[in-house]
């Protein structure tokens, strides 16, 4: 397979991840009004823990400890967002 066209495909793929990422995080604005009103705390072990198992799964064997990898820090991302929401509320 050519370098070119892998690398084609590789940008349209970020492309879509980017998109996806940007309104997972507009979800995010949800979540933290939602803990907000509710005093919950930002941080989730349990929640965590079940996205961490859910996209192991979808990754499969070979990719599981990378893509687990990149969602513990899209989660670190997530919180701190929700915080910087929170903290800007009061």
């Amino acid at each position: 397979m050519e370098l070119k066209w892998i690398r084609k495909n590789i940008d349209y793929l970020d492309r879509q991840i980017a998109e996806k990422l940007a309104q997972r995080m507009d979800l995010m604005t949800k979540v933290a009004e939602s803990k907000a009103s509710t005093g919950t705390d930002i941080t989730d072990p349990g929640r965590e823990q079940e996205v961490l198992e859910n996209v192991a799964r979808v990754a499969g064997v070979d990719h599981e400890e990378y893509v687990c990898d990149i969602y513990k820090t899209i989660m670190e991302v997530s919180k701190a967002y929700q915080d910087k929401l929170i903290n800007e509320g009061k």
